[in-house]
């Protein structure tokens, strides 16, 4: 059965078209109506139903060639490339119940590139001297499970189909209609529970966003930006559906614009609850991904915990020094490269690399400590600001969102959720600066005073990464939870920065020149290896 189809991605559910074969591929209805759909994109003299005609009897008799003339062989050997390369463009998604993933993944796989072959080389009346095992089949096969976790006024999200495993066929490219993310997602006092009215054609995945169990909503036209949150945080199983109660909760896809962008705090029930409408301008990962932190920084900070927008990693040296660096910016200030550029630039030098963090973590305190836990097992990176080689070296573990276009992105797993969910010791917590040229790469705060003043303001040049241009602030660096509540994040940080500082934990600033034109790249290296000369003087 097709559950969805458009211009470019085609949703099936497995009881309606399992094919083993070339003969059955060629009976489901997905096969018609692709070809149909791509034919109509094409000028030949071939009508359509004797272009499938052809395919049937290629497939079921070879003899039928030889009534050809040349001239249909060679038209009919044009639009069968056409269309394969048409057929493997689409997103493709393949939903089972209870169903053997990998088996099947690698099942149609085969089976698309046999008919294509069986086809093709019929055609030509000869076998290919080279043969490309190219990506052929489902980019994504998933498995959907039945659920009972509501009761009452909510019990209408048990109809809802929960998919909870899947296998991705990278390296797995989305176009989206949107590139950026523009403005502040806002609090409303409605109970947007009683807005969603109907879910007919959305699919609901279990996310674990760091120790939050999030229930994420996605209508079946934006299903690859659900795809994609599997490369970045944790799914949850079957299981911890039932023994981690939701907390988190967000609609994508919504119908109505009402609450386009907002979220609601059922406090009685511990629901953090966030819409985002079907709207043109939504279609871009960064509005599921923040939405689901912005979520989750809110409660944390309900919690007395500090949201951080930064990225954080344990180094591991060769000495056997062992160093927990945090670097705190927003979308755009370089913590992502520099992170990679000390990765690189530290070979030799550095035994392990352990991410506990790319984008979003946050202080807690613990036995009287503060520390620091992540939120995601992934990174979603600007592919412009990356080293030359990372793409090549990463090719066949990313999802590529939008690869030809400006501020083109690539979300690859980083780390492994029982690390990043852990509760770790501090030693560094560096403010970056990406548009100063001052030469001293990387200084400590002379005070607390001017430590805090330094990282609320949030100031950073702006990389295109949302629709702000030139130099901007942000407060604490943080629009995705600080923001909406300044106040209480003011005392909170008053309240952590003093224990840091009381704990001996390096505050202090890092330039990574990130923002000056010249500096994209090498800037990142240099604030790198700043920090390799720092490490080295210590050691």
């Amino acid at each position: 059965m097709k559950l969805y189809q458009d211009s470019k991605k085609i949703i099936i559910h497995q009881s309606e078209e399992f094919f083993l074969s070339p003969k059955e591929l060629l009976e489901t209805a997905m096969f018609k109506e692709v070809l149909s759909e791509y034919y109509q994109t094409t000028i030949t003299f071939v009508k359509e139903e004797t272009l499938f005609s052809i395919y049937e009897q290629i497939v079921l008799n070879d003899a039928y060639l030889k009534e050809l003339p040349n001239h249909i062989k060679e038209e009919v050997f044009n639009l069968t490339e056409g269309f394969y390369d048409y057929w493997r463009k689409k997103e493709k998604y393949l939903i089972f119940k209870d169903g053997p993933l990998l088996e099947a993944s690698n099942t149609f796989n085969d089976v698309i590139i046999k008919t294509y072959r069986l086809i093709t080389e019929g055609l030509s009346g000869k076998k290919n001297n080279v043969y490309r095992q190219l990506s052929a089949g489902f980019n994504v096969v998933l498995n959907h499970v039945s659920t009972s976790l509501f009761e009452g006024e909510l019990s209408h999200l048990n109809d809802v189909i929960c998919l909870n495993q899947m296998v991705i066929r990278p390296p797995f490219v989305i176009r989206t209609k949107s590139n950026t993310r523009k403005g502040l997602f806002k609090e409303t006092s409605v109970n947007l529970f009683k807005e969603v009215k109907d879910l007919k054609g959305f699919f609901m995945m279990p996310i674990k966003v760091g120790r939050e169990l999030a229930l994420v909503y996605v209508k079946d036209k934006y299903l690859h930006h659900g795809i994609s949150l599997s490369s970045l945080f944790e799914m949850a199983d079957t299981k911890e559906l039932y023994t981690l109660k939701p907390s988190l909760m967000i609609f994508f896809g919504v119908s109505d614009s009402t609450y386009d962008n907002h979220y609601y705090i059922d406090e009685k029930k511990g629901y953090y609850v966030g819409i985002v409408s079907d709207l043109e301008k939504n279609d871009y990962f960064g509005y599921m991904k923040k939405m689901l932190l912005t979520l989750h920084n809110l409660k944390k900070i309900n919690e007395g915990c500090l949201p951080i927008h930064g990225a954080m990693a344990k180094i591991t040296f060769n000495n056997h020094q062992q160093k927990y660096i945090m670097m705190v910016g927003d979308s755009g200030a370089g913590k992502s490269e520099t992170l990679e550029a000390l990765g690189n630039l530290g070979e030799g030098k550095i035994k392990s690399f352990d991410i506990i963090f790319d984008d979003m973590g946050y202080l807690l305190e613990e036995d009287n400590i503060i520390r620091a836990s992540g939120t995601e097992i992934g990174a979603f990176v600007r592919i412009d600001d990356l080293d030359d080689g990372y793409i090549y070296r990463e090719f066949d573990r990313s999802i590529f969102l939008n690869p030809e276009r400006h501020n083109a992105r690539l979300i690859i797993p980083v780390s492994r959720y029982g690390f990043i969910k852990r509760a770790h010791p501090i030693d560094m917590v560096l403010y970056i600066n990406n548009y100063s040229m001052d030469d001293q790469i990387l200084s400590r705060f002379s005070s607390l005073i001017e430590a805090k003043d330094v990282f609320l303001s949030g100031k950073r040049m702006a990389k295109g990464t949302t629709d702000e241009k030139g130099l901007v602030e942000s407060f604490f660096s943080n629009p995705f939870g600080p923001v909406q509540k300044e106040m209480t994040t003011r005392f909170l940080v008053d309240q952590y920065f003093e224990a840091l500082d009381k704990q001996g934990v390096y505050l202090g600033v890092l330039n990574t020149k990130l923002g000056v034109a010249g500096f994209e790249e090498e800037g990142p290296k240099i604030a790198a290896n700043a920090l390799l000369d720092y490490f080295n003087d210590k050691a």
